[in-house]
């Protein structure tokens, strides 16, 4: 840690983030905020891990809404099976080819232990780009919508327990 380093209390990474405790918390819990420490009983950040969590997801943000305000219909347009029930307000579709996890999961409604689940036992493609320490994987649209396909069509890939 650089000694001029400030650590972030809860209000503070509140400001400077431009969001509430309760989206915080549940981006820690998806794993794409960093967790922080706890350190005599207070929740700490490191002010760098969060500059770098600013500029990645700033970065990802301008990737996948790149001027696509039109909302995807692929979902809400036909009655879908579960596990893919659409939700209220169904996120644009990013213009990258590339999606990542956290458009996934408002995507479909479903945390990241779904994700891994449904590559498990429902086919749900591998991503492509395996996000580091701190970045988020990325799925190929093509594989995702292909997926998607399959589901609808009930043509899901059996558990490896021969069991589902």
């Amino acid at each position: 840690m650089i000694p001029s380093e400030r650590l972030l209390p809860m209000p503070a990474l509140e400001d400077k983030v431009g969001l509430k405790r309760t989206k915080i918390y549940g981006l820690i819990q998806a794993g794409d905020l960093p967790p922080g420490k706890t350190i005599h009983g207070a929740r700490l950040w490191r002010e760098s891990e969060i500059d770098a969590w600013i500029e990645r997801t700033w970065a990802s943000a301008d990737l996948c809404q790149g001027g696509n305000k039109k909302a995807s219909t692929s979902v809400t347009s036909r009655k879908a099976e579960p596990p893919l029930k659409a939700t209220a307000a169904v996120p644009p579709m990013p213009v990258s080819v590339y999606w990542p996890s956290s458009y996934l999961l408002e995507r479909y409604g479903r945390s990241k232990r779904t994700l891994n689940l449904w590559q498990r036992e429902k086919g749900f493609p591998a991503p492509a780009i395996q996000g580091g320490h701190g970045a988020q994987s990325r799925w190929h649209a093509d594989d995702v919508l292909a997926w998607e396909t399959q589901i609808r069509q009930g043509k899901a890939k059996p558990s490896k327990g021969g069991n589902e």
